[in-house]
């Protein structure tokens, strides 16, 4: 748990772990930051979609509970 201006440095401080491990990862983040979001997991080969939705479907930008997906893990 990190507050929002502490979220990218975390996110790019775990690029190569997240880039290795691959994990699904769910992220709180304000929307001042989902251009950034955006960016960083679309660099990674993520789908990103709404941690809210009943049927998830695939976001072009993050929203405040978006979940990362690896691509290759999507479905």
């Amino acid at each position: 748990d990190v507050c929002s201006s502490d979220l990218m440095k975390v996110l790019e401080g775990g690029r190569e772990t997240i880039a290795r491990a691959r994990p699904v990862i769910l992220v709180e983040g304000p929307r001042e930051l989902w251009p950034q979001m955006a960016a960083f997991f679309h660099t990674l080969d993520y789908i990103l979609c709404d941690g809210q939705a009943e049927n998830p479907i695939v976001l072009d930008k993050p929203v405040w509970d978006t979940v990362a997906v690896p691509r290759d893990n999507w479905r």
